[in-house]
């Protein structure tokens, strides 16, 4: 960027401002100065969020590139939407609706949410946690990760909704939002079972489904069912590889 201060001039000077609670941006406006003189705009420019669990500053997700212009006013820029907060910290009380190999499911005051601890939960579907830890976005969806304290407060259970049947090109629609609410879901297609990889060919979508971590008798249950065609019931909890699959807790395989 330009100042007429020459000698201290900023090669790549940044603004940074800390939310004291949580917010959901979409956007933001830069009031850019510019007195066709010695202070220009910039050539180029970027807007980022801080990842609470890297502590990395990451470029938001957008449309085109951004462009510095309307000088002295303001001018909105969008991006996909993110979650932002005081360090990420959070704390909340909820039931557990579903559980993988590497994570859970609760279901709290707010919706659902993922707690991802990168190793199997000591808790069970039914179970009333505290969950405490740092919380960003991952996928789309706003989830827990690793780090994060999770206490069972009391045994119970739990049983699901009724599973919504989403045709391929909702499937489609759901897996591009810039904001995914996991919701319970009754899916059909063709599973191929590669490693820790389980991915669900479902006619008529672009996006693949891929079942996270399963374990257990799930687990079992799906190894058994390689390449054959089925239907499965299960919370969709986000998007991986830049939407190209959409993840899916499996709670039911059904016939």
């Amino acid at each position: 960027w330009t100042s007429y201060a020459g000698a201290n001039l900023q090669r790549n000077p940044w603004v940074q401002y800390d939310f004291d609670s949580e917010v959901t941006l979409r956007g933001c406006k830069i009031w850019w100065y510019e007195d066709t003189g010695g202070v220009r705009l910039p050539k180029s420019f970027e807007i980022y969020y801080k990842n609470s669990e890297t502590e990395d500053f990451v470029p938001v997700t957008h449309d085109g590139e951004y462009v510095a212009k309307d000088a002295n006013g303001l001018v909105t820029y969008t991006f996909e939407e993110i979650k932002a907060s005081e360090n990420g910290k959070y704390e909340t009380v909820g039931t557990v609706v579903g559980i993988t190999g590497r994570s859970l499911l609760i279901a709290d005051e707010t919706g659902m949410m993922l707690v991802y601890l990168g190793s199997a939960p000591a808790c069970q579907v039914g179970d009333v946690v505290k969950v405490s830890g740092t919380t960003s976005v991952y996928g789309g969806a706003k989830q827990f990760g690793q780090g994060t304290e999770v206490t069972v407060l009391e045994n119970g259970t739990v049983e699901n909704p009724t599973a919504v049947e989403l045709s391929a090109a909702e499937l489609d629609a759901y897996a591009t939002a810039s904001d995914i609410a996991p919701i319970y879901v009754k899916v059909t297609g063709t599973l191929a079972v590669s490693g820790n990889y389980y991915n669900f060919t479902m006619d008529g979508c672009t996006i693949v489904g891929s079942f996270s971590y399963p374990a257990g008798a799930i687990k079992e249950a799906l190894d058994a069912q390689a390449g054959n065609t089925f239907s499965v019931e299960g919370y969709i909890i986000g998007t991986a590889s830049s939407g190209k699959y959409l993840t899916i807790l499996v709670t039911d395989i059904l016939a």
